[in-house]
């Protein structure tokens, strides 16, 4: 899709500006910037009177494969390194004047596109869920004795914590500890 005016979705924001970039070969061959948004790249094409013209090409519609995007530095017919990246419906490719520029495109798509799976997002907990759990064990438990089942009692053997003596009682319950009056929580 080719405008003159680069338009930018509300949502949308560039991240990353390249100028002296190529596109094309032979004599369609032309140098302008390319762009980098949240939501694709973009081809700022230079005309002749001064006017632009924009090719943009959908992030989404890049190939990633084993959690890399599919795009790799390497040369085109003229030797100049050039920015190759493999859409779902075909390869399109970018010869910038600075090599370093390639590495940091790559490494900045991959940031973008590949999905962090840490341990923190894999299963996020919904503020109070903990209470909501302990209150639908509690409810559970009571209706299991109005039907006639009895939990368990489960016996264990702690220390006190102000006098050190071992002492027993059932699983959920206080006591006083024998020896020195203490309530013990078991």
């Amino acid at each position: 899709m080719a405008n003159n005016k680069l338009i930018l979705d509300p949502e949308e924001c560039v991240l990353l500006k390249s100028e002296n970039v190529s596109y094309g070969s032979g004599l369609t061959k032309s140098v302008s910037e390319l762009i980098l948004t949240n939501k694709a790249i973009i081809y700022a094409k230079k005309g002749l009177l001064g006017g632009k013209n924009h090719l943009r090409f959908p992030l989404d519609k890049i190939k990633i494969y084993e959690n890399k995007v599919q795009a790799m530095q390497s040369k085109n017919s003229a030797g100049e390194p050039s920015l190759d990246i493999y859409f779902l419906e075909g390869q399109e490719s970018f010869a910038f004047k600075n090599k370093k520029d390639i590495s940091t495109w790559i490494s900045k798509m991959n940031d973008l596109l590949i999905k962090n799976d840490s341990d923190e997002n894999k299963n996020p907990v919904i503020p109070g869920t903990e209470f909501i759990a302990k209150t639908l064990k509690n409810t559970i438990d009571s209706c299991g004795e109005i039907f006639g089942f009895k939990k368990k009692d489960v016996k264990v053997t702690i220390k006190c914590p102000n006098c050190g003596a071992t002492v027993t009682g059932t699983k959920g319950e206080t006591k006083q500890c024998p020896f020195c009056d203490t309530f013990v929580e078991y």
